[in-house]
């Protein structure tokens, strides 16, 4: 019996870890308390201060330690032919072993209250698209005037960018009470390679780190560092993530940090606005300022460079991924960063007036 239970012991921990995120479900201050308030901070201090010390990403250690897996499963001695049974269990441990370290190091979040029940934001409608995409080109042409110059680039940016990026993360989710005590590491590809699977970049529950394709010019690679780095500090929304990336990079005192946030929502609103209204679309076009729109042409050009291996495909599993976790809306949440966005101002500028 202890032989056995040894031998499918990854196939009885997947199950139990699938049986707690359920548990969570039902009972989410349980796994605030048990998960986010003690479990995750002792994860997240463990990921930080080894793998993210290192010169090189833990992913390629990860890789490393799969194909020296591999290697040794392929050249022990086994049976000839294993049992169809063996197989599948062989199969379900595997399955169970990645689906308990997922869940455990990071997964356990995805059923527990999300960063807007956690603001308390009040409930209000859609903001009026145009009303709201006018304000924010207003904020855009503002801060981009101090940024002078051609396309923004990197060269346009303070030498800590990062640094004030990542300490706004910290402050925007520790605002409603998620514990942000470390600094989530984000790795940087250059090969363009990520861009090819329709994603600019990516979460490592594995390893505890964001991955960004470093090949995408200044804005979309600043704002994808900070949305990752909110993945890290337990944010799992899609929407959620790029809202807090959003307000992080408007909270830092750095004008083209700021015009970066006002540059994304920004495009979100129009496209929401080409969508929706077709005909003012074409008008409001016309009005963008010329150096904004020299970071949208310089966008557009560096997009046609990388074919996307497979653009519905990715898509499609991106959005099943999504929806399997609870998040109803797939990769449509991506856009709840304009409701979110409107919120927040909203209540921003009442408190200060309260506070006036």
């Amino acid at each position: 019996m202890k032989e056995k239970l040894k031998r499918n012991i990854w196939i009885w921990l997947g199950l139990g870890a699938l049986l707690l995120r359920f548990v969570f479900s039902f009972f989410p201050p349980l796994g605030e308390w048990l998960y986010r308030t003690l479990v995750f901070p002792l994860i997240r201090l463990i990921f930080d201060n080894t793998l993210g010390l290192l010169p090189i990403s833990g992913f390629w250690i990860l890789l490393a330690l799969l194909i020296l897996f591999l290697v040794k499963y392929f050249l022990k001695k086994r049976q000839p032919n294993p049992s169809i049974k063996k197989r599948i269990l062989n199969g379900l441990s595997v399955i169970g072993f990645v689906v308990f370290w997922f869940l455990v190091l990071w997964g356990f979040h995805y059923p527990l209250p999300g960063f807007q029940k956690l603001a308390e934001f009040e409930e209000v409608e859609s903001p009026d698209l145009i009303t709201f995409y006018r304000s924010t080109l207003v904020e855009a042409e503002i801060n981009r005037d101090f940024v002078q110059g051609g396309a923004m680039s990197d060269s346009k940016l303070p030498d800590d960018a990062i640094k004030q990026i990542r300490s706004e993360v910290k402050d925007v989710v520790s605002s409603v009470g998620l514990p942000a005590y470390t600094n989530v590491t984000c790795r940087e590809t250059g090969s363009g390679f990520i861009r090819k699977f329709s994603v600019h970049g990516f979460y490592l529950p594995f390893t505890g780190e964001g991955m960004v394709d470093g090949s995408l010019t200044t804005i979309p690679r600043m704002f994808t560092i900070a949305h990752e780095m909110s993945h890290g500090y337990g944010i799992t929304d899609e929407g959620e993530a790029n809202f807090v990336a959003y307000a992080a990079l408007k909270n830092t005192n750095d004008p083209s940090l700021n015009y970066i946030a006002d540059f994304v929502l920004f495009r979100h609103l129009l496209m929401a606005i080409s969508n929706k209204y077709p005909e003012e679309f074409e008008l409001l076009y016309q009005e963008i300022p010329e150096n904004i729109l020299a970071d949208i042409d310089e966008i557009s050009r560096d997009v046609a460079k990388y074919d996307d291996y497979f653009p519905e495909f990715s898509a499609k599993v991106n959005n099943a991924y999504l929806q399997s976790q609870g998040v109803d809306k797939g990769i449509e949440s991506y856009n709840d960063l304009i409701v979110l966005a409107h919120n927040w101002n909203l209540q921003y500028r009442v408190l200060g007036e309260e506070e006036e």
